[in-house]
Formats: C-alpha cells, structure tokens, sequence
C-alpha cells in the first residue's frame, strides 16, 4: 500500500507519467532427459511461457545453468564449449576454473560465481539445477509485470 501511495504521490505531483511495475517470480523449466545431454555441449532451454533463454551445461556428472546471452556481444551460450582450465595470467592467474566458452570471442565464464576472465565485463546470472524424473529441471527468478500495482 505504500508503494501505491507514494507513486500517486509522485504521479499527481507531475514527477512521474507512467510506471513499468514488476515482481521476482521464480520459475521451474524443464529440461531435457539427462540421458540426452552430451558432455561439455550446450543445450538451448527455453522457458515457453516467458520466452527465457537458458544454456544448460553437462560437466563431470554436474549439470550448470545459465542466462544464454553473453553480455559482451550477446552470443549464445549454448552453442559455447564447456571446460576445465588452468589460468595463467590474468585475474584467475594460478587458479583452474570449469568455464563455458563463449562461441564468438571466447570470452570465458566460471560456471560456479558466473564471473567472466575480463572484471570489467559483466557476470552473467546462473540458476540452479536438479534432477527430477530423469530430466534436468532448472530454477530461475523472472521478472514478471504486473499489470495492476
């Protein structure tokens, strides 16, 4: 009730003409059968009910879940490569990391903080994954509008 009141408030007094409102949903999808799945291959899973593109990774018995899009160029992920890699230059220098890699400018992402090899890109939002009926069902948070406030 707040909210309402504060933007009639904001609205009547000429600071505001129209208002874009929505709430965190969040979301199961189901994926493909586990059996389907090809190691370190991405797969294209999208959520029918709000067109949300997810790439969805098979890794040493693991199953990872992310936005599709890169947000360098907004290449799909899924057509990317999955692997283990050890760094050694750069922000992750001595560490290995498990990253996809982006299929246009290899641009690579750590699968576990979805953070890319270039701090000044932005990370990418991940989702969990679990294994329900022999199919891999991702949850995800999806920002629904609300048509009334």
């Amino acid at each position: 009730a707040t909210g309402s009141i504060l933007m009639e408030g904001l609205a009547g007094a000429g600071l505001m003409t129209e208002v874009a409102c929505t709430m965190r949903v969040t979301r199961t999808v189901t994926g493909p059968p586990v059996a389907s799945l090809t190691e370190d291959r991405g797969e294209l899973v999208v959520d029918t009910e709000t067109d949300h593109a997810i790439a969805l990774f098979k890794h040493a018995g693991q199953y990872y879940a992310m936005d599709n899009l890169c947000p360098h160029n907004r290449a799909p992920l899924c057509d990317g490569d999955m692997e283990d890699l050890q760094f050694k230059s750069g922000p992750w220098a001595g560490t290995t990391k498990t990253v996809v890699v982006c299929p246009w400018h290899a641009y690579k992402w750590d699968v576990e903080s979805g953070t890319c090899q270039y701090p000044d890109i932005p990370s990418i939002t991940r989702h969990k994954t679990v294994v329900k009926d022999d199919h891999v069902m991702i949850e995800y948070v999806y920002e629904q509008p609300v048509d009334d406030f």
